[in-house]
Formats: C-alpha cells, sequence, structure tokens
C-alpha cells in the first residue's frame, strides 16, 4: 500500500515557516527560532524528495517508514 506524502503537509511547514520569519514576536536572532526553522526546512526538503521520487518510482511504503520520515529530530 502507498503512503505519499501529504501536499498538506509541505503547505502546513511552509506557511509556518513564512510566519516565523515575518512575525514579529518571534526575535530572529534567538536561537531557538533559528533551529526551529532549520528543523522546518530539513523536513520540506525531506518531503519533497520522497514526493518526487515516488512519483517517478512509484515505490511501496509501509506505514511505519512514512510516520518515521515525517518525525521532528
Amino acid at each position: 500500500m502507498e503512503y505519499p506524502p501529504s501536499v498538506g503537509i509541505l503547505d502546513i511547514l511552509r506557511s509556518t515557516l513564512f510566519r516565523l520569519q515575518q512575525t514579529e514576536e518571534f526575535k530572529q536572532d534567538d536561537p531557538a527560532v533559528n533551529e526551529l526553522k532549520r528543523h522546518i526546512v530539513r523536513s520540506i526538503s525531506e518531503l519533497e524528495v520522497l514526493k518526487s521520487s515516488s512519483s517517478r518510482t512509484e515505490p511501496e511504503f509501509d506505514r511505519d517508514d512514512s510516520i518515521t520520515v515525517l518525525r521532528m529530530r
């Protein structure tokens, strides 16, 4: 059974990153904010790679594997 990454998740991550960059509530030089941004960008990148590889090769994903990819580190 296939479980391709949801476009909704990518949209949510991009929206969150945009809000972090635009909102004055967060200090842009705060190490925690910068680390969160790095995690979001990495997650977006991983999901985009997974999305592009699944559209080219149509691999089979075990449900547990797809969940592991989405976890924040």
